[in-house]
This record gives C-alpha cells, sequence and structure tokens, in this order.
C-alpha cells in the first residue's frame, strides 16, 4: 500500500499554487478594469478598447457604465465597408 503522506504534501503544495494564481488573476483583472476606465475618459474610441480589452465587449460596456462613463452618440453616417 501507497503511503499517502508525499501525495496529500503535493496535493496541498498545489491548493497553494492555485490560490496564488487566482489572486493574481483577480489583481490583473482589477487592471484591466481600471485601464478600461482609464483608456475611455483618456479619449479612446470604445470599439478599440473593448477589441483590446480581456473581456467581452459586453463586459467592457458595464465596466465603463459603472464607472459612470456613458455610451456614445451613434453616428448618423453609415459605416465604411
Amino acid at each position: 500500500m501507497t503511503n499517502p503522506t508525499g501525495i496529500l504534501a503535493e496535493l496541498r503544495s498545489l491548493k497553494d499554487q492555485l490560490r496564488e494564481i487566482n489572486k493574481q488573476r483577480d489583481q490583473l483583472n482589477e487592471r484591466a478594469k481600471t485601464l478600461i476606465v482609464d483608456a475611455l475618459k483618456a479619449g479612446a474610441r470604445p470599439t478599440d478598447v473593448a477589441d483590446q480589452s480581456p473581456f467581452t465587449g459586453t463586459y467592457t460596456r458595464n465596466i465603463a457604465r459603472a464607472a459612470g462613463i456613458e455610451p456614445g452618440k451613434r453616428s448618423s453616417k453609415p459605416a465604411a465597408r
């Protein structure tokens, strides 16, 4: 029969590593949100911000709205093709 002590130690180590990775991911997500808001406030086009964002366009818009950034007015010109 295999001694579980080594396996449990490795499992505990893996758990600690995953917690650290999740913490880093959360910090990176917060930084991305800050950069999205900063870019929009600096005048970047929302489409460009959404394209460069690690989040979906919808979530990027939600971040902007939560920061008090209102949607821009739609152009009356048809999109260039």
